[in-house]
């Protein structure tokens, strides 16, 4: 059972603060500052990076958002292997972060 500290402390938006997301931002410049990936042209293995790199960004994007905004993660079985993650945000808007930052490293018309 997490103490009262742990309880207080995840919920705490300065954990994940908003200006954070600047930080995001430029990361995600400096990944493409070469140019777009081409998924398609990537190794397996590549591709598996890219979406890692796209979980852990997003993940962190969408707990900025949770945090500071209110909402929550929500899960969809899709097979008996995987599974989608989306975030729901004041029961109305819902979306996936990683999924976002994927399109923002592979698609240069979503600049």
């Amino acid at each position: 059972m997490p103490s009262r500290m742990q309880s207080a402390v995840s919920k705490s938006p300065w954990i994940f603060p908003e200006k954070s997301l600047r930080d995001v931002d430029s990361i995600l410049a400096d990944y493409i500052k070469s140019g777009f990936v081409e998924p398609d042209k990537l190794t397996p293995a590549e591709r598996d990076e890219l979406w890692d790199f796209c979980k852990m960004m997003g993940g962190y994007v969408g707990e900025v958002i949770i945090r500071n905004l209110g909402g929550n993660w929500k899960m969809k079985e899709i097979d008996d292997k995987s599974s989608s993650i989306s975030l729901k945000v004041n029961d109305r808007l819902e979306g996936s972060p990683p999924q976002a930052v994927w399109r923002a490293l592979t698609e240069p018309l979503r600049v």
